[in-house]
């Protein structure tokens, strides 16, 4: 739908100008795209888990409207963090039953997902030891963190991680490999399950 792409674009920069009136135009373009990314977010989670797709694409939807002045470079970049918003959201909704729970260790499970090909790795792990296994190699290195972010929380192709982090396919997908391999260690060093 290029005639959306434009809206959206020409709505995101009218937001980041201070037109209060784009949000509420702004939203249903996008709505379909944030509750497609809250659902294959609640996959990987636990059987039982009570949030719903559409619960959670609602509070991402409240934590990005609510930011200041926003800075996003295009639905691509807008999606991202509104991605990035919903796992902060299961994060903060894991730490909050674990801090429920008398002696911990009750860690909310998920299974990764390989984006490339849709497939469950082995491992089972919780949320979060999958956050702090991230904030280490976002530490370590933060332009790996980034993909692993775009690639497996916003659900981005390769194609569109190196346009939106201005490198060619094949050096994103070089690094991608690296981004699983690095945060597979990271997990099995002391973050898994």
């Amino acid at each position: 739908m290029p005639s959306h792409a434009n809206d959206i674009q020409t709505l995101v920069n009218d937001l980041a100008n201070g037109d209060s009136n784009a949000t509420s135009k702004l939203l249903p373009l996008i709505y379909d795209d944030l509750r497609a990314i809250a659902t294959r977010l609640l996959q990987s989670e636990r059987a039982s888990h009570t949030l719903q797709p559409t619960a959670l694409c609602n509070e991402a939807c409240i934590r990005l409207m609510g930011t200041a002045v926003p800075s996003w470079n295009g639905k691509e970049h807008l999606l991202a963090v509104a991605a990035i918003a919903m796992r902060q959201i299961l994060v903060n909704q894991a730490r909050a039953r674990n801090a429920l729970k008398r002696g911990g260790g009750g860690g909310q499970r998920v299974t990764l997902v390989d984006v490339a090909d849709g497939k469950p790795e082995s491992a089972i792990i919780d949320v979060l030891s999958l956050e702090c296994a991230l904030q280490e190699l976002e530490s370590d290195d933060p332009t790996l963190a980034r993909i692993v972010e775009l690639r497996y929380f916003a659900g981005m192709s390769i194609k569109q991680v190196a346009i939106a982090m201005g490198q060619s396919d094949r050096t994103i997908n070089r690094l991608w490999r690296t981004a699983q391999a690095e945060l597979a260690v990271k997990l099995r060093a002391g973050h898994g399950s």
